[in-house]
């Protein structure tokens, strides 16, 4: 095992090389043209998030290649769950019972085992909360649409970034059979309705106004936000935490 985990290494340092190497890029163009921060970010970025989609695939490559032995399970660690989670989630069942005795493998497959109800190609586990006026929802009452189910909070700053981007896709293809249900991780309520007002979210929104301790937030394993499933008319799950460009990008291939 040693050896293959110097290997993964090995292989790990160098795409580290070339992000270093982009950050110093960055650094570097920025200390002359601090004015054009955003576009020089805006043209090094995707280069940056090439060469870590690169070092995903090999690594995962390796996970495979290394099943028998605890290299996989080192490589494993280092890939992003977000991009991999169906492919860990199998990888995960499969090395459990390879080694019953390691505690650290048993905890690594019972987690992403426990995130397969809430994974890409299940059906999404259905819930009642109440929105603002007390008023119960449930999410199997939005069926027959696309609903992006949105786990968001007005005290997240990167939720309240990409709340602009939402309303915009909202407003795009809400009339192709496409909404969005927000379910707020607030406590204070006051709090949690300026937002929606301030952001003009014109959709359905929930709350349990109870943080991280609400019972659906704990049900769809959200362990950070923004966190969002997009699910089909049926109410399966065909796609995670799209944000940004993506989100466009995956409602224009599917609603058109």
């Amino acid at each position: 095992d040693a050896e293959k985990i110097r290997e993964f290494n090995m292989m790990s340092n160098e795409f580290g090389k070339v992000n270093k190497a982009i950050q110093d890029e960055y650094s570097a163009m920025v200390g002359s043209r601090p004015n054009s921060k955003d576009s020089i970010y805006n043209v090094l970025m995707p280069r940056f998030q090439e060469n870590m989609k690169k070092f995903s695939e090999s690594a995962f490559k390796f996970v495979q290649e290394n099943k028998d032995n605890l290299a996989g399970f080192f490589a494993a660690g280092n890939i992003d769950q977000s991009l991999y989670e169906q492919e860990l989630i199998a990888y995960a069942e499969e090395v459990k019972s390879k080694f019953p005795k390691n505690s650290a493998v048993q905890s690594f497959a019972d987690k992403m085992i426990s995130l397969k109800p809430v994974s890409v190609g299940q059906i999404a586990p259905d819930f009642e909360l109440p929105d603002a006026q007390g008023v119960n929802h449930k999410l199997s009452d939005f069926k027959g649409k696309y609903v992006l189910l949105d786990f968001w909070a007005s005290w997240c700053a990167p939720c309240r970034e990409e709340n602009p981007n939402i309303v915009k896709q909202y407003q795009a293809f809400k009339s192709k059979n496409f909404t969005v249900l927000g379910v707020s991780l607030d406590e204070d309520k006051s709090d949690w309705l300026k937002a929606i007002k301030d952001d003009n979210l014109s959709w359905t929104h929930l709350s349990e106004l109870k943080r991280w301790d609400g019972k659906v937030t704990l049900l769809y394993k959200v362990e950070g936000i923004p966190a969002s499933f997009l699910l089909d008319p049926q109410g399966k799950i065909v796609a995670k935490n799209l944000r940004g460009a993506d989100l466009q990008q995956f409602l224009e291939k599917t609603l058109y």
